[in-house]
């Protein structure tokens, strides 16, 4: 039997001039309790102070760099070639496991199962008020995601995917999840709160997020779905649910999607 710390796990924390939140997301990831963590940070050239507290956990971080990226997918992507760990996890700044025994939990089931990619819940953390994320992989058609605070992926699988599409600005995670889920990866659900995820970074951007989802969704799983993606998260977010009821719009676009369903079945 393998020792329980056999298994290394990289998680990668993206940052930029977020000084107000990189401390707490540090002290997060070096409490954790399972001991084989590699730690990766990559900063975006922040200007405020985030490399000065980045700088006082150096004897806790494997590896750290600071300069300008392409966005957020582009320093994921850049903390993915430099992991060396059997399973990446994204931490991004203000972004903190729920709990310190969190890893532990994930390398105990993934010790038992060979699984390409692992996900569970998040909390996700408003102003004023705290919700439970989605925690299912098989509603991707309908543009709803887990969070990828709350997943960790096989490295060698990831890199075989080929990581995150820097052609999406906000939904290259999205992306990343239909691309998986439509290939032969082997994926496991479980029902624990991972991490606490902080709303209200550049992904809560509604427009840029939307107007990729709806042509990420298009691309996998047809015009049908996309609409609906488009009715459900843009058109009824604007009060016009009771409107498009009476109109038989939301029942016509189910029946399509139906029928749509039994055609690809044939």
């Amino acid at each position: 039997m393998n020792s329980k710390n056999d298994l290394k796990i990289t998680v990668i924390t993206v940052v930029y001039n977020d000084i107000q939140h990189i401390e707490e997301t540090i002290n997060s990831v070096i409490d954790q309790t399972y001991d084989n963590v590699e730690y990766v940070i990559i900063d975006g050239g922040s200007t405020d102070g985030t490399v000065d507290v980045i700088k006082k956990y150096e004897i806790n971080i494997d590896y750290w760099i600071s300069e300008p990226d392409k966005g957020i997918y582009d320093a994921m992507n850049k903390g993915i070639l430099k992991s060396t760990g059997d399973y990446v996890h994204f931490l991004n700044s203000g972004d903190t496991f729920y709990d310190m025994e969190v890893i532990s939990k994930i390398v105990d089931v993934i010790r038992k199962k060979n699984v390409d990619l692992i996900y569970g819940k998040s909390l996700r953390l408003y102003e004023n008020y705290k919700s439970i994320s989605p925690i299912t992989i098989k509603k991707l058609k309908y543009g709803i995601m887990p969070s990828h605070q709350a997943t960790f992926v096989d490295k060698s699988f990831l890199i075989n995917m080929g990581c995150f599409d820097l052609q999406y600005k906000s939904s290259s995670d999205f992306d990343f999840y239909c691309r998986s889920y439509l290939s032969d990866c082997v994926y496991l659900k479980l029902d624990i709160i991972i991490a606490n995820f902080l709303s209200g970074g550049f992904s809560s951007n509604k427009a840029i997020n939307y107007f990729e989802t709806f042509h990420i969704i298009e691309k996998y799983f047809g015009k049908l779905y996309a609409y609906r993606f488009y009715f459900f998260k843009i058109i009824l977010e604007q009060g016009t649910k009771k409107a498009l009821t009476r109109l038989g719009l939301i029942k016509l676009l189910a029946k399509l999607i139906k029928i749509n369903n039994k055609r690809q079945v044939k």
